[in-house]
């Protein structure tokens, strides 16, 4: 009797230790699932739509997915699902309108962006994004208005302060574009592109102002190469070539395939340095990216004339011509070397 319990509560834990075996399988197998799907977010979509067919919001969310793979008719179809189970959520009509912008449907995009604010005054990104669609329609007051019912929801709304200097800037207006971008950086400090476009706008003036603003952009993003390039173009065109140089060194540190930065830098080199042999190596460098680039052509052309060498003076001044025909410059200077 002993020896029968005793096999029996062997068996009974050799059976124990098989079932937690297993649950651990069925366990590790449920965590790869779980795994799969977190670095799927539309198959875990898919699976949430198959358990809750009537939510709105996960075919919204969907529409979002498809619509960050391009997959244009995919989100639009999923989001008329959204709207049938609720006509009444403003962002729903709001993507939509937005999808339909992007398609150059001007008039659906309105009427949908319009029952998106109807549905929710306070909609800011739909306010926005009439805005826009009005600033790309050349619609400078309606794009000023709509931007300010914005801001009668939210003054303190950083990003409706850049639109609305964007908008003053395209139109014309730059005193009320500084000031309006000084707004939005007064919102949020960290606005990069209202610092750069303070920059463009100083720079255009010649003012030393827009070193401080690309400085600033440039806190904030520290490998942009705008900001870089304008910053160093700003100092290469104010007496200032070598630091120019150490900026266009930089951007091809972050991008050695950025052509322009070659480019100035042989400029420089040219025009600054008089320096014929490192110009050459450096608008060489810009052929090597970009074989259609006429005034690095043009540039390798007037070295080899002020060289000597003719012959390939030339034979850069045609090639410039063969794609920029109305290029003045290389025309007269295929006509000295002619001679």
């Amino acid at each position: 009797m002993r020896l029968l319990l005793y096999v029996f509560a062997v068996v009974l834990c050799l059976a124990g230790c098989n079932d937690t075996k297993e649950q651990q399988g069925v366990s590790s197998n449920s965590q790869k699932m779980d795994s799969l799907k977190a670095n799927n977010p539309m198959q875990e979509l898919n699976e949430r739509i198959k358990k809750a067919p009537n939510n709105s919001v996960l075919y919204f969310d969907r529409a979002g997915l498809h619509l960050s793979a391009s997959s244009i008719e995919d989100a639009i179809n999923d989001l008329d699902r959204a709207i049938k189970l609720d006509s009444t959520n403003s962002n729903f009509f709001l993507l939509k309108g937005d999808i339909f912008f992007m398609q150059k449907k001007t008039r659906e995009a309105k009427a949908l962006l319009d029952k998106s604010i109807e549905l929710d005054g306070e909609n800011i990104d739909a306010h926005l994004k009439l805005a826009e669609m009005y600033f790309y329609s050349d619609k400078y007051q309606e794009s000023i208005n709509s931007i300010n019912n914005a801001l009668r929801v939210d003054k303190f709304h950083a990003k409706a302060y850049f639109q609305k200097g964007m908008t003053y800037k395209y139109f014309g207006d730059t005193a009320k574009a500084v000031s309006s971008f000084q707004t939005a950086i007064e919102q949020n400090s960290d606005y990069y592109d209202a610092h750069l476009q303070l920059g463009v706008i100083y720079a255009s003036i010649n003012d030393p102002m827009a070193i401080a603003y690309y400085n600033n952009a440039l806190q904030i993003k520290p490998t942009s190469i705008e900001a870089i390039y304008n910053k160093s173009l700003f100092l290469q065109e104010n007496g200032q070539p070598e630091q120019a140089v150490k900026g266009y060194q930089l951007m091809t540190k972050i991008d050695p395939s950025n052509y322009q930065a070659y480019y100035n830098m042989g400029y420089i080199k040219l025009t600054v340095n008089h320096d014929l042999d490192s110009a050459l190596i450096r608008f060489n460098q810009v052929i090597a990216l970009n074989q259609v680039y006429y005034p690095a052509y043009y540039n390798i052309g007037l070295c080899h004339e002020e060289k000597g060498d003719l012959a390939k003076a030339k034979i850069n001044y045609q090639a410039t011509l063969k794609l920029k025909p109305d290029y003045d410059l290389a025309a007269l200077g295929l006509s000295r070397v002619m001679n």
